[in-house]
């Protein structure tokens, strides 16, 4: 019997000592420390440290941190034997400067009593705005509470909670007294109020047009009396009115009868393509913990007749049904949207849901199970579709989309999308003052294979592009793709209102990650290499060794220039402007009707000289064109100064040089299209004509034959000017 009281005290010491290190020693300190910092943080957007914890038999001290903004101090003495309590605590801000916050904010009180029945009071500021609380805690339940806070700043508290989406100004006010936790009795007003000012952060991070709303009004006035709490709430705004309106509240039998009308005076701020007003009306009702929500929506284009929403313990149903027309999002037509909709919520998730009507346009049946996915969409309209997600109207077409996915959670499955339709002219001739008009059919086949396997095979043909084919990945929101593509350059003739001819294929990289970025590779370019790419509305393009007499041929320029060029091109699409630098090779003129003059004054023929390098720049802007270029070889050189050409009008306008052992002929070629004429400048032909003579005669004629040849020259001009 000793023995095995001996054991039971040896066991009860060992506990105690174990005891005792694990939450009275500096070990244990600093093991309860480390355990409960990791658990706080786990599952919290706030950022807590604990940078000083110290437990004793009888006294405790408690430092805590916030966002490294807020600091928290507990310290006093407690026991455990009599379950007693007097401490203070403290509330201070900490490097508020990094918010630029100079204001201060402290609160610091004392707490006192047992462990069952404690009294709080505290006395501080918060950024100017004075704070008293007193309050009484009794069997863990406030028998009295007295707190006012006024004029708290909203957009410095925002800040110190890591986030900044709102500025202006919270009174927060409670008053209990006498709260009979037993007789579920008592007088409580519990009133908070606020005006705040919406601020940009909220549309860079939710896409809503927080200007519209001006400034809201949160008034909140909750009463507790007898027994029945009646809460209250109303929010006003330019566009947001909510208000409720609740049967007192019954804390024995607890049945809360109520109703909530939320009217938005636009539905722009959300998207700025809807076109509707909503009004939405919810009765509520919780009996024998089971809660009822039935709401009925109204607005100009867009209606439900019922959504109802039951919550019990186990699990949760709603049903709808949802009706809209085309006019929701700012399109001709009738109706857009009739669908209804069943779902039911366990405690573990979705269960099953069936959505099947008319969904943007398209008969659709769609089946969802715990983990998977039947969807037949046929007809989805791309512009209702483009409008409801706010997208640029660049495509008109239908839309099919046939999914199976076996396994929801980790996205294993098939989906086929096919699309028939055609290009919107409008977008494109604002957007790039381009003239396209095609037609579009593609088809992809998308396998999952898990959320970060996604992968696709796509072909696309349109009127201008004879094959499209790609295949990659889609992660995160991002496409990674190769492809290859070919097509006929008379294909796009008249949307550049060209006279192109020939083939080309190309093959690169693809990348959507909200802008298109993409690499154009081709081997077989004019008789040379390609190498581009496009960054949303950006292009660049390196040309290696091309035919320029293929180029001018294909994209209907003046061909009077035979040489392989070697350039680089930067074009930004959006503008329609952009720069291309170019270097020729070896290279010679080509006989042209311009030619012929040239060559008559300079008595040769200039397209048998081989000039030996060429540079040439050329500024684009939109259809005009202005370019120079130097041409040179040992005893010769082209020289054209500030040319342009009009695209659309063909007209050119050519300042040009022509120098050949040391004759010089200057003029300019000019015209429209083929009517395309070599103009000579007329002091040049008169000068030039002084040499012939002088060669002839063995004098110097010059200032003689300067006035003799002045009617010449004047009838030169009058020539070449008709």
């Amino acid at each position: 019997m000793k023995k095995l009281l001996y054991s039971i005290l040896a066991l009860v010491l060992v506990l105690f000592v174990g005891i005792y290190c694990v939450l009275f020693t500096g070990f244990g300190n600093n093991f309860v420390k480390n355990i409960a910092e990791k658990k706080l943080n786990e599952n919290s957007n706030i950022a807590i440290k604990i940078e000083e914890f110290e437990l004793g038999i009888s006294k405790i001290n408690l430092k805590v941190l916030v966002n490294a903004m807020l600091e928290a101090k507990v310290n006093g003495d407690f026991s455990l034997l009599s379950q007693s309590l007097d401490v203070k605590y403290e509330l201070n801000g900490k490097n508020l400067e990094l918010l630029k916050i100079t204001d201060p904010l402290n609160i610091a009180g004392n707490i006192k009593g047992n462990f069952s029945d404690f009294n709080i009071d505290g006395k501080g500021v918060i950024f100017t705005s004075p704070l008293t609380l007193d309050a009484n805690v009794k069997d863990y339940f406030p028998t009295k509470l007295n707190l006012d806070a006024n004029n708290l700043d909203v957009e410095k508290l925002s800040k110190i909670a890591g986030v900044d989406y709102a500025s202006g100004f919270m009174n927060l006010n409670a008053n209990v007294n006498e709260f009979d936790k037993d007789k579920l009795d008592a007088k409580a007003l519990v009133s908070i109020y606020s005006e705040l000012k919406l601020k940009p952060s909220i549309t860079k991070d939710f896409g809503i047009d927080i200007s519209r709303f001006g400034k809201v009004i949160i008034d909140s006035k909750n009463t507790y009396k007898a027994n029945e709490i009646t809460p209250n709430l109303q929010i006003k705004s330019n566009i947001l009115n909510l208000t409720s309106n609740f049967e007192p509240i019954n804390l024995t039998n607890q049945v809360v009868k109520g109703q909530v009308i939320t009217n938005l005076s636009e539905l722009a701020f959300i998207n700025p393509t809807l076109n509707s007003n909503l009004k939405i009306t919810s009765d509520i009702l919780y009996k024998d913990k089971v809660a009822n929500i039935n709401s009925v929506l109204s607005g100009k284009n867009i209606n439900t007749k019922l959504t109802k929403v039951t919550i019990n313990q186990e699990n949760t149903t709603i049903s709808t049904d949802l009706r809209a027309n085309a006019e929701l999002i700012r399109l001709q037509g009738g109706e857009l949207i009739n669908l209804v909709a069943n779902a039911k919520l366990g405690k573990s998730g979705l269960e099953n849901a069936d959505i099947k009507g008319l969904l943007l346009g398209a008969n659709s049946n769609i089946t969802l199970g715990k983990n998977d996915l039947n969807a037949s969409i046929k007809g989805l309209k791309s512009l209702a579709l483009l409008g409801l997600l706010n997208q640029d109207k660049m495509l008109d077409a239908d839309i099919n989309i046939d999914a199976k996915l076996s396994d929801l959670k980790n996205l294993v499955g098939n989906a086929n999308l096919e699309i028939n339709g055609k290009t919107v002219p409008s977008y494109f001739k604002k957007a790039y003052d381009l003239d396209v008009n095609s037609k579009v059919n593609a088809n992809a086949n998308i396998k999952l294979s898990g959320a970060e396997n996604i992968t696709l095979d796509a072909k696309l043909i349109t009127d201008l592009v004879d094959s499209f084919n790609a295949n990659g990945t889609y992660k995160k929101g991002v496409v990674n793709a190769n492809y290859n593509a070919s097509a006929n350059l008379a294909n796009f003739n008249k949307m550049l209102n060209k006279n192109m001819s020939g083939n080309i294929a190309v093959q690169g990289d693809l990348v959507f990650d909200k802008i298109l970025n993409l690499t154009l590779n081709s081997n077989e370019f004019f008789g040379g290499k390609l190498n581009a790419k496009l960054n949303g509305d950006k292009f660049n393009a390196n040309l290696s060794n091309v035919a320029l007499e293929n180029l001018s041929k294909s994209f209907d320029l003046l061909d009077v220039y035979k040489a392989n060029v070697n350039g680089n091109l930067d074009y930004d699409l959006k503008q329609a402007s952009g720069k291309l630098t170019a270097n020729l090779g070896k290279g010679h003129l080509k006989y042209h009707k311009t030619i012929k003059l040239i060559n008559t004054i300079l008595n040769t023929d200039v397209t048998k000289v081989v000039f030996d390098k060429g540079d040439v720049l050329v500024n684009i802007n939109k259809n005009l064109i202005d370019y120079n270029a130097n041409i040179s070889a040992t005893n010769a050189k082209i020289a054209v100064s500030n040319g342009t050409y009009n695209t659309l009008s063909k007209v050119i306008n050519a300042p040009i040089l022509v120098s050949f052992n040391n004759n010089e002929v200057k003029g300019k070629i000019a015209g429209i299209d083929e009517d395309v004429k070599f103009i000579p400048d007329a002091k040049n032909t008169v000068e030039n004509a002084v040499k012939v003579l002088d060669k002839l005669t063995g004098k110097n004629n010059s200032e003689k034959l300067n006035e003799t040849l002045k009617p010449a020259e004047n009838l030169l001009k009058g020539l070449f000017k008709r």
